[in-house]
């Protein structure tokens, strides 16, 4: 409910000559403005809140089980390259868990949070998916792994490079550009 005020009302001049009753100095009810644009951890916020904290660890889990079962009689490098790839998945995700989490509580480095977080997850992911790459690569050149199963990871890696772009534009361009975010975090 808004909250009433007093406020003097004054008829003008121009009042007068329209021949309006002039009432000097009467006292009629006025409202105080009230804010409406989106403030806090809500909406689109929320969201990545939620998706750092409670979407990003299950979806990693579940990839990193379902990895594990389908290669569990491989090479033993070839489980040695996705004993790599998941630990930097986790470190990520646990970043991210940690940021989410700052920011749900209503941080007021928030903003600042979730921008590191987002060029720490775009670098952190090109940078473990090219050494991936590079193992596997290397995996190949040794005949430990077939030409089919490397040309099915490159193209996987330019599909995580490409989810990735996304995910860091999408969000980098929420956090520039959101009322919500500039009311929240005003600096």
């Amino acid at each position: 409910m808004p909250k009433e005020e007093r406020c003097d009302y004054h008829m003008s001049q121009e009042d007068e000559s329209l021949g309006a009753p002039v009432e000097p100095q009467s006292e009629m009810p006025c409202q105080t403005a009230i804010d409406v644009s989106p403030k806090g951890v809500g909406g689109w916020l929320l969201f990545f809140c939620v998706g750092l904290t409670i979407l990003a660890p299950v979806f990693s889990a579940y990839q990193i089980i379902t990895g594990w079962s389908a290669f569990e009689d491989t090479d033993p490098a070839f489980r040695m390259v996705i004993v790599f790839e998941d630990t930097a998945s986790v470190l990520l995700v646990a970043f991210g868990v940690y940021v989410g989490a700052n920011i749900w509580k209503g941080s007021v480095s928030g903003k600042k949070l979730a921008r590191q977080f987002l060029v720490v997850w775009l670098l952190g992911t090109f940078s473990y998916e090219i050494i991936v790459f590079l193992m596997l690569a290397h995996l190949n050149s040794n005949g430990q792994l077939t030409s089919e199963a490397f040309v099915r990871a490159g193209t996987s890696m330019f599909g995580i490079f490409f989810r990735s772009s996304v995910y860091f534009t999408v969000w980098w361009q929420y956090f520039n550009k959101s009322k919500r975010v500039q009311n929240t975090y005003p600096l």
